[in-house]
């Protein structure tokens, strides 16, 4: 009878598989590997604790995720600023409409820095079948891919600036006369990207990655330590 182990499929079972399916050459490569841990959270305990603590390490070392532990800029501060603002004029009765309003698209950003880095994944994964692919069906889907990928580069660059209008000049408004906005501003200095940041495609390109590829890693190194827990509890 085979065990849960043999049936498993796809996922890599030696430390130096572990290395090269989250350590690829370029970004796409690396969020393809932790997207398909992310994606399969639910075969972890098909791996004894060593081996999990293994590929924990190996996702602490991706890149990415390094980088990401000294973001200025995190999608998880993003969606606090809300908060930060009222802090400003906490008497202001309407910040609950903004709060509403500022979810929904910081929601949105989520949803596109995704869709993003999705498409980037499906461009790296097509790249591998140029050997395997007639020349005219490569260049075609390759054809697809990118445009796909540049509509997604758009869409994210309209919500980024969307967001960005919204907090220089939306929150200021809420926040009524006693707001606080060179206090407002500081913040935005530390928190948000700089108008130069804002106009470079390729830097928020990157960011984009970065924050898909640690956001996911964190939530499956997570699903790790719990893992791990368990199945150290079960055993005493």
């Amino acid at each position: 009878m085979a065990t849960n182990r043999e049936v498993a499929t796809e996922i890599t079972e030696s430390a130096v598989d572990f290395h090269e399916e989250l350590h690829g050459q370029y970004p796409e490569d690396r969020d393809l590997g932790v997207d398909r841990w992310y994606s399969r959270q639910d075969k972890l305990s098909d791996y004894d604790p060593d081996e999990l603590l293994a590929i924990d390490r190996e996702l602490s070392e991706i890149p990415e995720v390094k980088a990401y532990a000294h973001e200025p800029v995190t999608i998880e501060a993003v969606k606090n600023m809300m908060t930060v603002a009222a802090e400003f004029n906490p008497e202001v009765n309407n910040w609950n409409e903004a709060a509403e309003i500022y979810s929904e698209l910081t929601g949105d950003l989520q949803k596109y820095i995704n869709k993003y880095a999705e498409t980037l994944r499906h461009f790296a994964v097509i790249h591998t079948q140029a050997f395997h692919l007639e020349r005219e069906q490569y260049q075609a889907r390759m054809a697809n891919s990118d445009q796909a990928r540049h509509s997604a580069h758009n869409t994210l660059m309209s919500q980024l600036n969307a967001v960005s209008r919204f907090l220089t000049q939306k929150i200021p408004k809420y926040g009524g006369r006693d707001f606080n906005q060179s206090a407002w501003d500081q913040q935005l200095s530390k928190r948000w990207f700089s108008i130069d940041q804002l106009k470079d495609r390729d830097y928020l390109a990157d960011w984009a990655i970065r924050t898909d590829i640690a956001e996911k890693a964190q939530v499956v190194r997570q699903a790790i330590r719990q893992t791990i827990e368990k199945k150290s509890t079960a055993t005493n």
